[in-house]
């Protein structure tokens, strides 16, 4: 199971990742990417943002985020930082609420 969560910033991006890394989470169960259409538009401005989630989360870099956000229903046309883990079902109610916590504005499960 995944649940996928738009952030509105790299600080809270931070904030999230560290914390399920500290509930027990591997940093190869998630994936990070920028949905802001702008952003990923001036490369400048996608690389700074990124430089500052890398070195709080060692992230990585989807090339066509669009692309892999299209297959999540309910997160097309959103912008923010979007971040996808992978949870055992068990863990849903637990990490929604870290989520929550953290700032998202919007958790799909999927």
């Amino acid at each position: 199971m995944r649940l996928a969560a738009i952030m509105p910033d790299s600080q809270q991006v931070s904030f999230l990742v560290d914390t399920l890394k500290n509930m027990g989470f591997s940093r190869k169960d998630m994936i990070i990417c920028n949905m802001d259409d702008q952003q990923r538009d001036n490369k400048n401005e996608v690389l700074q943002e990124e430089i500052l989630v890398q070195t709080k989360t060692e992230s990585i870099n989807i090339d066509a985020p669009e692309t892999y956000i299209e297959g999540i229903n309910g997160l097309q046309n959103q912008e923010g930082i979007l971040v996808v883990v992978e949870i055992p079902k068990h863990s849903i109610q637990k990490v929604k609420a870290v989520m929550e916590k953290s700032g998202a504005l919007e958790i799909v499960e999927d």
